[in-house]
């Protein structure tokens, strides 16, 4: 069971070419490796596999997918699901492998003809602090329901910027 397909890589997470089946292919191998990757890691085992288990429209399962409004220490929030955090995450991470390319000599730089080669740290960066607020407002969320959700582990990501610092 997927969360998030090729439609979901829109705006700042649009990938080139995406409708060429050579990337279509790459791109939904990234999300089945990456999606579960992410999931983990921010739900925590119990709690990843309550998600991946059939759920009852409506409950805290669903909501916790699919986003909703809901009200903490008398203020509402709103909670956009888990979809947008794994876009950033499988994005990043498919980011970082388009960077080089595997040649019989070794890893390169691809060039293009009439192109320059510029870094994609910074797409990659955004996508990853994305990520890093997404899981915090999770975070926020599942705090909000601690019988809901009493096995969240609340991990902490850190952000990233281009000195790794």
């Amino acid at each position: 069971m997927s969360f998030v397909s090729i439609s979901d890589f829109v705006g700042d997470r649009s990938i080139p070419n995406s409708g060429d089946r050579n990337v279509m292919d790459r791109l939904n191998w990234f999300i089945e490796k990456y999606e579960p990757d992410c999931l983990y890691k921010v739900l925590g085992w119990e709690l990843y596999n309550l998600v991946l288990n059939p759920y009852v429209e409506g409950g805290e399962i669903d909501d916790l997918i699919n986003g909703t409004d809901y009200l903490y220490q008398d203020s509402v929030y709103y909670w956009p699901g888990i979809k947008p955090m794994i876009v950033d995450y499988v994005y990043y991470h498919y980011m970082n492998d388009a960077a080089t390319a595997n040649s019989g000599k070794g890893v390169i730089i691809p060039k293009s003809e009439m192109t320059f080669n510029i870094s994609s740290a910074q797409k990659m960066i955004d996508a990853w602090n994305e990520f890093v607020k997404y899981s915090a407002n999770l975070t926020h969320y599942v705090g909000a329901f601690p019988l809901e959700y009493p096995t969240y582990p609340a991990n902490k990501f850190g952000t990233v910027n281009e000195f790794d610092i």
